[in-house]
């Protein structure tokens, strides 16, 4: 890359980057909100396309919960069926930091599905829930040499964190609903009073 091509490509980064960070904001559910960021970061990367993936409770597979793809490309649905569990390794459902995957370096663990559809090149984002790994980001591309950049890298790195953010953030308010619904019920059928006081005034 060329002087110039490198500050449009930093440029662009930065704008992508600020379009993620704003998706911190909005009060939409956590699904849209993630569609929305796997749009713009395929759009930054000229990925094939973008996965979600759950992992199940016994650990021994996941589902498909939400795709990005590109207009060019074809989705990876048909592959796994829709909401269907596939089956995992151990290894790959054991992910707790990101997985830098290029062409013909595959894991030996990833080889069935990326193999179903069509996957050359991969980059694995874990997300965590209470310190564990329960979800993942595949950042795909389905070129035969693809080689990621040090400049993609970094940004989804950086992408990975505000989304894990996100989905930290939506956690808490959920307990916090929760919470207040478990106490107003527990209030609203109570036979004494609750008497709340403010020492200070």
């Amino acid at each position: 890359m060329g002087r110039e091509e490198l500050l449009q490509d930093e440029l662009n980064r930065n704008r992508a980057t600020i379009e993620i960070v704003k998706l911190l904001g909005t009060n939409e559910g956590f699904e849209t909100i993630v569609s929305e960021a796997f749009r713009i970061m395929g759009e930054y990367l000229g990925a094939t396309n973008i996965h979600l993936l759950k992992l199940k409770t016994d650990r021994k597979g996941f589902a498909l919960i939400t795709e990005w793809v590109s207009e060019r490309d074809a989705s990876v649905a048909h592959a796994v069926g829709d909401g269907k569990f596939l089956k995992c390794c151990d290894d790959c459902c054991e992910i707790d930091s990101m997985r830098i995957m290029n062409s013909g370096e595959i894991l030996e663990e990833f080889e069935e599905f990326f193999g179903m559809a069509g996957i050359k090149a991969c980059i694995v984002i874990p997300l965590q829930i209470n310190g564990v790994s329960e979800m993942l980001i595949n950042v795909c591309h389905n070129a035969e040499d693809y080689q990621w950049s040090e400049s993609a890298i970094q940004f989804l790195s950086v992408a990975g964190q505000i989304i894990q953010s996100i989905l930290s953030r939506r956690l808490s308010k959920n307990s916090m609903i929760r919470s207040f619904a478990a106490l107003k019920e527990i209030i609203d059928n109570s036979t004494n009073g609750v008497i709340v006081l403010d020492k200070d005034n």
